[in-house]
């Protein structure tokens, strides 16, 4: 298992090359706009780019507060944490990141593939990589940090942040939003770089 943590960035590379090598589907073009008269129809060519959009800026945002937070986090090949960040966004949830990746490949699936099955299988295996990850980081957490880790999970849900409303907010050191953004350059590099791979897919 610790082998799906070590090699989390050739797997996530693989799902991409994977997403890249399906045929794609092209942005609606003038000709086609222009003959729609159904709206619903015209609503669904732009909704999946729409919701991809909505989705990756939510998804970077959230990686953004997650890393005001968190700091300099781990880019190795183990686990490593010398305290339990539970402040912040992390007040709320305890994987932003997990989750934030989540959402930024579903969204590279949905403005490639739009709705269709190759986008729900991408989706399925992405949801349920980044969730075995984050099993193997409470696991992680639990033992090195034991009851200050059970007293977080016990107010702090993984992803949806339902029972966090109901506690107090905890604060901690944080980073300013664009000490944040440029901290995290590499990830901004690979994400245009992948972008500007997926257009030229839809235009070659």
């Amino acid at each position: 298992m610790n082998n799906l943590y070590k090699f989390r960035g050739y797997i996530l590379g693989l799902l991409a090359i994977l997403l890249l090598a399906m045929p794609g589907v092209g942005f609606p073009s003038k000709q086609t706009l222009d003959q729609s008269t159904d709206s619903f129809y015209y609503f669904m060519l732009w909704a999946p780019f729409v919701l991809a959009e909505t989705l990756f800026l939510l998804s970077v945002l959230l990686r953004i507060q997650a890393r005001r937070s968190i700091g300099e986090h781990t880019r190795g090949s183990e686990h490593a944490a010398d305290r339990l960040v539970t402040w912040g966004v992390y007040s709320k949830i305890r994987h932003p990141l997990y989750l934030s990746n989540t959402g930024v490949g579903i969204s590279f699936a949905l403005i490639h593939l739009g709705f269709a099955w190759e986008t729900a299988l991408i989706s399925a295996v992405l949801v349920v990589y980044e969730f075995v990850l984050s099993r193997m980081e409470d696991s992680f957490l639990e033992n090195r940090f034991q009851d200050e880790w059970r007293t977080w999970k016990s107010v702090t849900p993984a992803f949806v942040p339902w029972i966090a409303l109901k506690h107090e907010c905890h604060r901690g050191p944080a980073r300013s939003f664009v000490e944040s953004f440029k901290s995290d350059k590499s990830t901004w590099i690979w994400l245009c770089v992948f972008f500007a791979l997926i257009l030229l897919r839809k235009f070659l």
